[in-house]
Order: structure tokens, then sequence, then C-alpha cells
């Protein structure tokens, strides 16, 4: 069975904080009195590391109370069932990662290309997506995938979230004109945490010609956990490797800085409201 999210996270900071200490794994493993394959199973995640054995690590490792508390966290958390468990037939495993790092990320990045953003998606706006999906969805199934898409969107609070949207996306009239100026609308209106870019048609080439992505970060043990979500007409694709997500890090602040500044953006979407009246 493929190692959940959690178990991958708690796996991959047990061998952070191994490095650190400047223990190698057949030390760890006489210590613990596991095998070295016991070891290396429990950092990839495809082995459950109990409470117990969370204990001990962190003292071996001489891990700090933050560090160790974190750990413990999540090792208790490994079988808890998830908000979204109900929706899990709606969607792919990856993208139950993906929810798995939203619920406990404190930043979103995302460019969109085509679309608004899904967290900032009204419900009949959001509709039109996920009716127009290959292969398309029955109603259960896309009311199913709605609902998930809302309740994702009520629980948006928590994250501090940066998008830079493409003029493109902004025009492109998803569900119908009323549907598509009750969007735009919405975007005037955004809450605090969201910050709003739009990048404009005269900003010309730009770093992300290829397709949208998100880019999560979530605290981890001994610093930051970042991934990155990639959609589209295939499927998800989740990126956890560090110098994947440096690129399209990268690639975000390339965009952000070629985008019209919030206060500019609110406006260009009122113009494009006024001019299509």
């Amino acid at each position: 069975m493929r190692p959940t999210l959690r178990q991958r996270r708690l796996g991959s900071a047990l061998a952070r904080l191994r490095d650190r200490a400047g223990i190698d794994i057949d030390t760890v493993a006489a210590s613990m009195g596991w095998t070295r394959s016991d070891t290396s199973g429990r950092e990839s995640g495809r082995t459950e590391s109990s409470l117990a054995d969370i204990e001990r690590l962190s003292r071996l490792y001489d891990s700090t109370d933050d560090e160790r508390g974190w750990l413990l966290d999540l090792a208790g958390r490994q079988r808890e069932r998830c908000w979204w468990q109900p929706f899990g037939a709606a969607v792919p495993d990856t993208f139950l990662d993906y929810l798995e790092l939203e619920e406990t990320a404190t930043d979103l990045h995302a460019w969109e290309i085509d679309l608004v953003p899904g967290l900032l998606q009204t419900p009949d706006y959001a509709r039109a997506v996920i009716e127009s999906w290959i292969p398309r969805p029955g109603p259960d199934l896309a009311e199913q995938r709605l609902r998930l898409r809302m309740a994702r969107r009520e629980r948006m609070g928590r994250l501090r979230l940066s998008v830079v949207v493409d003029e493109g996306a902004l025009r492109r009239r998803v569900g119908g004109d009323r549907v598509w100026r009750e969007q735009l609308a919405s975007l005037t209106r955004l809450p605090e945490t969201v910050t709003l870019r739009v990048l404009p048609f005269s900003g010309g080439a730009h770093a992300s010609h290829s397709g949208s992505f998100s880019l999560l970060t979530a605290v981890g043990a001994t610093g930051v956990d970042q991934a990155v979500l990639l959609d589209n007409v295939g499927g998800s694709l989740f990126l956890e490797d560090e110098p994947e997500v440096r690129r399209f890090q990268s690639a975000f602040e390339d965009l952000r800085a070629a985008a019209l500044d919030p206060e500019s953006s609110r406006d260009a979407i009122l113009d494009i409201l006024r001019a299509n009246g």
C-alpha cells in the first residue's frame, strides 16, 4: 500500500533529523533494535512509526521540544480520519495528497493561465468548470466535486493566498455571461488573506507558458515542507522533490514581478466588467 502523505512527511522529517545529528542508518538500527530495512522503511513512510518510536528517536537525534512535539502530533494523526475522506472517490490519490498538505499549509502561491483559481471560484463558476472536465463526470460525481471545492473555499481563511492570474483567464466567459460577471465581481471583494495579481496581455512572454500550478508551504519539524500541484488533461501531478519545487518557486516570483500590483489588478477586473456591461 502506498504511504500516505502524513507518513511520508513524518519519515522525511526523521531522515533530516538523523542527517543533522550525523548518525547513519546502521547506528539507528542498532540503537533501536531494528534491521536496516526497518529504519529505512520508517524514513520512507512505508513502515508506521509509533509514538514510542518517535520518543526514542527524538532523544537519539537530540531534537528540540518543538520538533519532538511536531513529530508526535503527526505520528498520532497517521490514521486519523480526514474531513475530505467522504469525497475520496471523487478525486485521484495525488489530489488527496494535495488536500493533506493544504490542510496544514500556511501559504499557497498559485498561477492560473486559463481559469479563476479553484479556491476563489463561485459555486456556479466551479460547477461549469467541473462539468467541462474530461471524462465528463455524471451528475452525482460533479456534485460531489463541487461540494469538495466549496468546502475547501470555506476553509481558505487559514491560508495566506497569493495568486497570479493571466488576463485571458479573466476574459474567458465560463458558465455564460451572468456566471462569468458574478465571478469577476467576487474577485473585487476578496478577504485580506488573499492577494490577487493580474498578468496583463501587454506583459508579453512570461515564466510559465506551459501551464498552471499551485505551490504549497507548510511548517515541518525541521523547517518548511513545500510541494507543487500540476493539473492537466492527464490528471494531477504532485511534486515534492526540492530541486523541482525550487524551479516553480522561481517561476512564481518572476510571474508575480511581471504582474500588476493588487490595486491595479482590481482596477483591471473592474475595467473588464465595465467594458462588457
